[in-house]
């Protein structure tokens, strides 16, 4: 697996990743929300051997805050094979020049946790927010 990172809104982001934010499957594996990027998104997208994606987070920075949070991604196949290579390259990303968030949803929570994300910032029916650090506290 190959990890590509791409500007929010460069023509090779479109090329990646348009033909599958607009398949209702994955649609429906981000509870019908729609995908969304911006100038201040930097994408990790996971590309198997064949060049086929089979997975993305986009990454949103606040320069002005310095945080950067993951939301909105997508898996397919075994997640477990997928996520590893993402958080990582995620993760190696925003070492030390931001506070790192996700917002996952509650089936990944434990993916995410084992990750590093242990600070629970809020919780809802379907969502988790997590923050990568050491320390746990409840939302």
């Amino acid at each position: 697996m190959n990890i590509e990172i791409v500007d929010g809104q460069s023509a090779r982001l479109y090329e990646l990743v348009a033909p599958l934010v607009m398949k209702r499957s994955v649609l429906h594996y981000n509870h019908d929300y729609p995908f969304w990027t911006s100038s201040n998104h930097t994408w990790f997208i996971a590309l198997d051997e064949q060049e086929k994606v089979c997975g993305f987070f986009p990454l949103e920075v606040n320069l002005a805050k310095k945080t950067a949070k993951i939301n909105n991604y997508y898996m397919a196949g075994k997640e477990t094979d997928v996520f590893p290579g993402l958080i990582q390259a995620v993760v190696d990303f925003c070492r030390k020049k931001y506070t790192l968030q996700a917002v996952a949803q509650m089936q990944h929570k434990a993916l995410f946790t084992k990750a590093g994300f242990h600070i629970v910032v809020k919780e809802w029916k379907l969502y988790v927010k997590l923050e990568y650090g050491r320390k746990k506290r409840q939302a």
